[in-house]
């Protein structure tokens, strides 16, 4: 039925291909209505240059550097800036210049997954809404405390705490072709950076630039490195280091051994995330480090080569391609009651939480133990996570004026924020430079007209069960309750009405046009 619907490619399993032989010797579709399907799809095989010389392609003639150019970084940023939506304002917003004093609260305002949701591509360099907070309001103090340990997942050491021999920034590495750094090595260079993606490289070339490829001269087979370093940190905290990757590892800090794993290991699935139980528990050391103090690191590991053809199922620097290990680290500054020290001192506080696609969308079906409300990568509850709630509540409490930032894909029943923030925004999952729009709207930069293109339920109660699959009860054309925010709404800075309107005409046609 779906083929005679017009449905050319169907990605199901290989169990269910057999059911498309059986349809045609069944004579349920015949060998005309499978060719219309065939056609259409070397049609655009054909048009799209597939069949082609490269010379003959326009296409192929595109750099790879243009994928992450200014001009598209700038058109990231312009988009970002309209799909804020204004849900409630007291008057709060835009903040204004006589503000000193901002407390940042919140798992998400320094998560670079909270930017990008899922089926993403990696960007070079990124702004979070901390990073954009922070530059936007620069003669203000910006504090930051999560105040929940609640989706505080490990981030990429960044290249300001790397200082390499050489006195460039980032790790010296030498490279072995074996597994226990024998011999002389094959190779030497500093390891650049590669923010949230922390150190690491992907085989092959791919979409990951020179940057994050494996040295040439490592080849395909198994490998061992030393990387060698300084480091220190921005805060003087307990940090959680964590090494994910497939092989070998040992770390050291100032020569003491913290994390010994010398044994091969399989390769984490491309859907884990970097902290992960199932990945990264016998890899993940605690340790108490000091601001302005340089500590020695040291790595060391080795790698068994892939048994699939180099560069295969590289999704973002944690798929089967793989060549690891990558570095990550996670200050413990998640304690709520340092968070409400800052909000006790603080003229107005940014509350950045909400949901990531580590909860929610397909990429969340094979991850860890999840929080009560998540199954797989699906929903029970629309409710926002109880942690974050207990932790807006709390901040109120303080007095202090709360402005409520929602990073998410789906809606959220954000009732209580509704009735007592002063101020929410939906910033979605704002993309690469989605800390600079929220930022320039929450100033007043950038004035919100993005409208909600979902109906933001009360309760998940209002609506019918998931598994049915009747659109009765269901967004804004069927749904016969009172919604949180309904579909099309978005509030503005701007004062704007709309009113006597008039149609051109009562009746309209099907495939005809009317005017308002």
């Amino acid at each position: 039925l779906s083929m005679k619907r017009g449905t050319d490619s169907d990605c199901a399993m290989t169990p269910d291909v057999p059911a498309y032989l059986e349809a045609m010797q069944k004579n349920l579709i015949s060998q005309s209505e499978v060719d219309v399907n065939l056609k259409r799809l070397f049609k655009a095989r054909f048009q799209l240059g597939l069949f082609d010389p490269p010379e003959m392609v326009k296409y192929a003639q595109i750099p790879v550097s243009e994928a992450d150019s200014e001009a598209h970084r700038q058109l990231a940023l312009k988009i970002s800036r309209e799909s804020m939506v204004l849900l409630k304002n007291d008057g709060v917003l835009p903040l204004k210049p006589s503000v000193k004093n901002i407390a940042v609260v919140g798992p998400l305002a320094d998560s670079l997954p909270a930017l990008l949701g899922n089926y993403n591509g990696t960007p070079s360099r990124y702004t979070t809404l901390l990073d954009g907070i922070r530059k936007q309001f620069g003669s203000a103090k910006v504090t930051y405390h999560p105040g929940t340990k609640f989706l505080r997942n490990p981030v990429g050491v960044p290249e300001s705490a790397f200082h390499a021999a050489d006195g460039k920034p980032g790790l010296a590495a030498v490279y072995f072709k074996n597994r226990d750094l024998s011999g002389a090595p094959v190779v030497s260079r500093t390891e650049p950076q590669l923010g949230a993606a922390g150190v690491g490289f992907v085989w092959g070339a791919g979409p990951a630039a020179a940057a994050r490829r494996l040295p040439p001269e490592v080849g395909t087979g198994d490998f061992s490195a030393r990387w060698t370093s300084s480091i220190t940190v921005p805060e003087s905290s307990k940090y959680e280091l964590s090494l994910n990757g497939a092989g070998g590892i040992r770390l050291w800090l100032d020569g003491k051994i913290i994390l010994d794993d010398w044994v091969s290991r399989p390769q984490p699935a491309r859907f884990n995330a970097p902290g992960d139980p199932a990945v990264a528990a016998a890899r993940t050391a605690e340790v108490s480090l000091e601001k302005g103090r340089n500590y020695d690191l040291k790595v060391e590991f080795f790698h068994v080569a892939p048994a699939a053809e180099p560069g295969a199922g590289a999704f973002g620097g944690f798929g089967s391609g793989m060549a690891g290990p990558t570095l990550f680290w996670n200050p413990e500054n998640w304690d709520r009651a340092d968070a409400l020290a800052a909000a006790n001192e603080a003229d107005v506080v940014i509350a950045v939480v909400g949901i990531t696609a580590q909860l929610e969308g397909e990429e969340g079906s094979s991850r860890g133990p999840l929080p009560k409300g998540f199954r797989g990568g699906d929903r029970t509850t629309i409710d926002l996570p109880k942690d974050e709630e207990g932790l807006i509540e709390a901040v109120k409490a303080t007095g202090k004026p709360l402005v409520v930032v929602l990073m998410n894909g789906s809606a959220l029943a954000v009732n209580w924020a509704s009735q007592n923030a002063n101020a929410i925004l939906e910033s979605w999952y704002p993309g690469e430079e989605g800390g600079i729009a929220v930022a320039e709207t929450l100033a007043g930069a950038n004035n919100p007209a993005g409208r909600l293109p979902v109906t933001f339920y009360k309760s998940t109660d209002d609506m019918p069960p998931f598994k049915n699959y009747s659109m009765k009860g269901r967004t804004y054309r069927y749904f016969d309750g009172k919604p949180l925010y309904p579909f099309g709404y978005g509030l503005s800075y701007s004062t704007f009405a709309y009113s006597n309107a008039k149609l051109s005409s009562s009746t309209v046609k099907a495939g005809g046009s009317l005017q308002v």
